[in-house]
């Protein structure tokens, strides 16, 4: 895959979860298994535009040949995703989320992690 389609990937991806968490925060209610209060829903849109805003800027980037602002863009979605990872298994221990939405968010960060960690290297081999 290249480079730059890896990027359209990793805009659509959270750019849909993010539009899905703002237009429908009720939704997210199936991952977790706490009550869904109007507090609750509140976070769940302002993480629907935080991850719209990276689907943005990774979108922006696909053309990039190669500057230190695209390592800044990878570096930062590895910081996001393997964070993401990370709270939402602490989430998972503490009883707030299911199985399921734990798998969902572990299988998709990993993944989007890893292609930035393989496209990283290969941008400095390069350099």
């Amino acid at each position: 895959m290249k480079r730059s389609h890896f990027l359209i990937l990793a805009a659509i991806v959270p750019g849909l979860f993010g539009l899905l968490n703002m237009l429908a925060p009720e939704g997210v209610r199936t991952i977790l298994t706490v009550d869904v209060n109007a507090a609750v829903m509140a976070v769940i849109r302002w993480y629907g535009f935080t991850t719209l805003s990276l689907g943005a800027i990774n979108f922006l980037a696909r053309s990039d040949p190669g500057s230190p602002a695209l390592r800044a863009v990878m570096i930062g979605n590895i910081v996001f995703h393997v964070l993401a990872i990370g709270f939402q298994a602490d989430d998972y221990i503490a009883g707030l989320l299911t199985t399921s939405g734990l798998v969902m968010a572990v299988v998709s960060h990993s993944l989007l992690a890893i292609g930035f960690a393989y496209f990283l290297l290969k941008l400095r081999r390069q350099q």
